[in-house]
């Protein structure tokens, strides 16, 4: 057996827990504030409107998935449902919480990363982080305004990946017990799976995939543990390489098979690394016990916050049903809303080639490891010559390159050697953030891949340290390198959401009138974009008394919601495909229980709705023969019963 010094020297090099915890608590205060000014800004009418509507509907005693269909578990409803009950707040309330919340994920993100690869790697990722993947509008807002379940699921993700990694570790020989011991582990295991159970309350996927994740990043840590353990290992992998199969093939091109498939192939075959101590002296027969009862207590845990919940909705529903409307098997998902990745362009190519041959050369001896520094600013001029030769902008450039830098960043962590307690810790993040990838697919856009980001972001952060050790080593000055990566980040990071944000602080703000529910605020010269929506709102509320139903189609659901008016039917929004054309029949049965007040139609809807009228054709001739049109604003007319 190696020494406890030995140990400890295998160990990453990070900074001090106090330290970690105070990098932490400062970038939640910075980020805090630099998200306050747009706490109130904009108003998104579909996704935002639809889950104020399912949360008023949960306040005011129903229940998800009985009374109305959603794509998400009660945990997120009974959540926001007891924070607006709490506080007797609303939308402020929200927004308030939903700043906060983004400012203590990034802050958990800064520590784990500083603890276990430096500040300096730390801040490097929370700053690409918030400038890219947090945006905001003049003209809309920002999205990270909006409620969405997969906001409330990344920190639960970052703690399901660091105690998965910390079980990773233990098991490989982290802490000084014998290696027949078992009870070490099994609460890092259950903080896992209590993690992950808490994230699939929220958002199925999201807590699946946290699930699956931590069960891969546990293997990282069974390196010695004989046959059964060898053959548990990759029992777990292989189950995980069928379910990604599974998930992907509805929707399965070659990009889409790059950039989803690719890097968990490579984070599942990647072998673990020797454990810094193998005590070949542990009885055999006794070698699979802890990683059998590692995967159970993950289990027990998830089942923890799920149980309670889940239970109900089976009595209710029955098996079957409760398993359809959750987990939706039936692929109405993945049809209705696709959005497959763009191919990248060449600009996106060249950035993505300097992190290729920078990640390369850092591997190398001192001599190339001296000339990695260079690769990403070159990849990056590269790619700007690029863009300006396509006469593509670099937001559009940035936009492009996104989807693709993560998947590129989890095949670096996969395939860079490593060995030791070190490379443990790197495989399990990799893999855990591999896993955790998948949630972007199949709705490929700017919003999914930053839920999906903190844990690839932490995996990236530690990784990397490891890798500029090596650079830093062989550098003549290696303090400027420190300097000039934290400008770069910086400037990278400004440069995307300065201008916007000097716009906005320049701006004078107005208030827009969509009712007293929404106090609401946009730039004096977009104010005028929300005029038809404000006149739709009035006019809505003119036209029916309060406890009328309001109808809207195919989107728009938050127009009940500002106007103060229920929409107590099954679905809210109509996204051809899902509900199903068959499904018609029981919404206006439901018409028939709850006859609309009034219903608006937008003739402008996203582009997921594009079609609907068509689809659902039962319904638009329902709508034509009765009611009439009674006045137009922009996009939205609004119809009332004919006499």
């Amino acid at each position: 057996m190696t020494s406890g010094p030995r140990v400890v020297r295998a160990l990453p090099r990070g900074a001090t827990p106090a330290l970690a915890a105070a990098a932490g608590l400062v970038a939640m205060l910075l980020v805090s504030a630099w998200l306050w000014p747009w706490r109130l800004y904009g108003f998104d009418p579909t996704d935002e409107g639809v889950q104020l509507v399912q949360i008023d509907r949960v306040l005011a005693g129903e229940r998800p998935q009985v009374d109305f269909e959603t794509s998400y578990t009660p945990g997120y409803f009974g959540f926001h449902a007891a924070l607006l009950r709490a506080t007797g707040g609303g939308l402020a309330t929200t927004r308030t919480f939903g700043v906060l919340l983004q400012a203590a994920t990034v802050g958990l993100g800064v520590a784990l990363a500083a603890a276990w690869g430096g500040i300096a790697s730390a801040t490097v990722a929370a700053l690409l982080a918030v400038g890219f993947l947090l945006p905001f509008s003049l003209r809309s807002g920002a999205p990270f305004n909006v409620p969405y379940p997969g906001w409330l699921a990344m920190p639960l993700a970052l703690l399901a990946q660091a105690s998965a990694t910390r079980l990773a570790l233990v098991r490989a020989g982290a802490r000084r017990v014998p290696r027949n011991e078992v009870m070490p582990g099994l609460p890092w295991a259950i903080a896992a799976g209590v993690a992950a159970g808490c994230a699939f309350s929220i958002k199925p996927n999201a807590g699946l995939l946290a699930l699956a994740g931590s069960a891969v990043a546990a293997t990282a840590g069974w390196r010695g543990r004989g046959a059964g353990g060898a053959v548990l290992s990759w029992s777990v992998r292989a189950a995980a390489a069928v379910a990604t199969w599974v998930l992907l093939r509805a929707g399965l091109d070659l990009a889409t098979a790059v950039a989803f498939g690719l890097p968990v192939l490579l984070a599942l075959l990647a072998p673990p690394p020797g454990s810094a101590h193998d005590d070949e002296r542990v009885l055999s027969a006794r070698r699979a016990l802890p990683p059998a009862l590692d995967l159970l207590a993950l289990g027990t845990g998830f089942l923890l916050p799920v149980l309670p919940w889940a239970v109900r909705l089976v009595a209710t529903l029955g098996l079957p049903e409760t398993i359809d409307r959750v987990l939706h098997l039936d692929g109405s998902v993945v049809r209705a809303y696709a959005v497959p990745i763009a191919s990248p362009v060449p600009a996106t190519l060249a950035l993505l080639s300097g992190v290729v041959v920078a990640a390369a050369l850092a591997c190398g001896p001192p001599a190339l490891a001296r000339l990695a520094p260079s690769a990403i600013p070159a990849g990056l001029a590269v790619a700007v010559l690029a863009g300006r030769a396509a006469g593509v902008a670099p937001r559009l450039v940035a936009e492009n390159a996104s989807p693709w830098i993560g998947p590129l960043l989890l095949a670096i962590g996969s395939l860079v050697p490593t060995s030791g307690l070190r490379g443990v810790r790197e495989r399990a993040l990799v893999a855990f953030a591999a896993i955790y990838h998948l949630q972007v697919f199949p709705r490929v856009d700017l919003i999914h891949v930053a839920m999906a980001a903190p844990p690839l972001l932490l995996a990236s952060a530690v990784v990397g340290s490891r890798l500029a050790e090596g650079v830093l080593a062989a550098a003549r000055r290696p303090g400027p390198l420190v300097v000039g990566a934290l400008a770069l980040a910086t400037a990278l990071a400004c440069g995307r959401a300065l201008p916007t944000a000097i716009e906005r602080a320049r701006e004078p703000v107005v208030p827009v009138d969509l009712g007293p529910r929404a106090p609401i605020v946009l730039a004096a010269r977009h104010a005028s974009d929300l005029d038809w929506l404000s006149r739709t709102v009035r006019d809505v509320r003119e036209r029916s008394r309060p406890g009328d139903p309001v109808f809207a189609f195919p989107d728009l659901p938050g127009l009940g919601w500002l106007a103060g008016r229920p929409s107590p039917w099954t679905w809210l929004y109509f996204v051809p495909g899902r509900p199903s054309r068959e499904d018609q029949a029981l919404l206006l049965a439901e018409f028939e229980r709850h006859p609309p007040a009034v219903v608006v139609l937008h003739a402008n809807p996203e582009p997921a709705f594009v079609g609907a009228d068509a689809y659902y054709d039962r319904l638009a001739d329902h709508l034509a023969r009765g009611f009439a049109p009674a006045a137009t604003h922009g996009d939205a007319t609004v119809l009332v019963p004919r006499r």
